[in-house]
């Protein structure tokens, strides 16, 4: 039958029939700023939604003038600084929030219209924004709902935790502007684990107790970095890690140390089984220790213009690994001679840019400033 009632813009609503069939909705669109409360209460989880008959951007990298997680980040709890998204493919909740990962099943830059998703709320009341500067007009498809992002990924791992009945996964993210304790918007906390077998971390620095769909953590500095892996597995049993989902630099490695077998298994090459005790909980026995600086010619497809100054590809991305002084440039041409893109280098010993728009082929590389002059070739896939 029907049923009458207002439904509020911006709110989240869970909608159900006894049989399959449409669901019909009357009423006036939003076509103006819409604020919505949201409340500490319930552990600070509130259900919303897009109220516009368009898409909107939800972070940087959306080509909408404004994005969700710029507008409300400051009104969400910290260390959960991300939308909450169903995900009806894998029965679970889709973390978006700053770090782009390869997944095909959620558009990670928007969301769609009617679409309702989670958020934590940072303070007792407050309200969070839904503005006519985040509508952008993404052509539909088939699944207008869940469609794959074309945006660039970050280097990223997502290490999975499973037995023959239940799998649980949790992603590490790397990218030099990020730290080691919690960077909001970036790092995510957990919404909807399973209890009895779940796969997260702990911050690496400042660990307050949360447990991390999402880590994010810097590029660098990898002999210093030792990240709590925490598995909660009820019943016990045989369980195995692995690692999956893989946008890494070739040769580089995420090792699993189980500190009670004294056992470092290096999980780019081979998963690693174990039997847990029943009410296996928390961090304090698995570690992760990463390092993407190990790179490798044959895979990379590196050459190495001079000792101290290397230039490699990855997909779209090319990397300059070396220290380079101030007023470096890097320019990127064809096997033709015609500059494809220059990019000001930092002064680092590790620069990256992306080349969306190139397409597959083989390239140059020049990096040139007051102190240097290197060339190499990359192939851009």
């Amino acid at each position: 039958g029907s049923t009458e009632g207002y439904l509020g813009q911006g709110k989240g609503y869970l909608a159900g029939r006894s049989s399959d069939g449409e669901l019909l909705f009357s009423g006036v669109l939003a076509h103006s700023d819409v604020d919505i409360e949201i409340f500490r209460e319930a552990y600070g989880w509130n259900a919303v939604g897009n109220p516009f008959p368009s898409a909107i951007g939800v972070r940087d990298g959306a080509n909408s003038t404004q994005n969700f997680l710029q507008v409300n980040t400051g009104k969400l709890d910290e260390s959960y600084a991300a939308l909450y998204i169903y995900d009806p493919v894998s029965s679970s909740y889709k973390v978006i929030n700053g770090v782009v990962e390869d997944i095909d099943q959620i558009n990670q830059h928007y969301i769609q219209p009617g679409q309702g998703f989670i958020v934590k709320a940072k303070d007792k009341v407050g309200a969070i924004s839904f503005t006519t500067g985040m509508r952008i007009h993404e052509k539909e498809d088939d699944s207008p709902f869940h469609k794959k992002s074309a945006a660039s990924p970050w280097l990223t791992v997502r290490l999975k935790a499973g037995n023959d009945y239940r799998e649980a996964s949790t992603l590490i993210a790397f990218n030099r502007n990020m730290t080691g304790g919690l960077d909001p918007a970036y790092d995510a906390g957990q919404f909807g684990a399973d209890p009895g077998f779940n796969l997260y971390t702990r911050l690496v620095e400042d660990d307050k107790g949360i447990k991390f769909a999402i880590q994010a953590l810097p590029d660098y500095e990898f002999e210093n970095m030792v990240i709590p892996l925490g598995f909660d597995f009820t019943e016990g049993g045989e369980v195995t890690f692995s690692a999956a989902g893989l946008r890494l630099p070739a040769g580089a490695r995420i090792v699993l140390e189980d500190r009670e077998q004294d056992v470092f298994t290096d999980l780019i090459k081979e998963n690693y089984t174990v039997s847990l005790d029943a009410d296996t909980e928390g961090p304090g026995r698995f570690f992760i220790h990463a390092d993407i600086r190990f790179v490798s010619p044959e895979e990379t497809n590196e050459w190495d213009v001079e000792e101290k100054i290397k230039i490699y590809s990855y997909g779209k991305e090319v990397f300059i690994v070396g220290e380079v002084p101030p007023n470096t440039y890097a320019t990127l041409y064809d096997i033709a001679g015609r500059k494809m893109k220059t990019q000001r280098l930092m002064h680092s010993d590790r620069n990256s840019f992306m080349v969306d728009n190139i397409v597959e082929g083989i390239y140059l590389i020049r990096v040139s400033g007051e102190r240097t002059e290197k060339t190499g070739r990359v192939f851009i896939k």
